[in-house]
């Protein structure tokens, strides 16, 4: 099994499809029915500080909603 790491540069979602835009080209060629993808996707903050009190809930009630 051949593995490469890329780096996505841009991400188009339209018409039923998703085209993803690499940093560079692929090394290797593949069968495009045999290609799967791992993605490493998480939120960011830019940096910005944000306050908030974590832990302040009450364990006894349901369905508690926090900022």
């Amino acid at each position: 099994m051949a593995r490469e790491l890329v780096t996505v540069q841009a991400v188009d979602p339209g018409g039923g499809t998703t085209l993803l835009q690499l940093a560079a080209p692929l090394a290797g060629r593949y069968a495009p029915a045999a290609i799967r993808l791992s993605l490493n996707v998480t939120g960011a903050t830019h940096g910005e500080t944000a306050h908030e009190l974590l832990g302040s809930g009450d364990a006894q009630q349901a369905w508690q909603r926090f900022t």
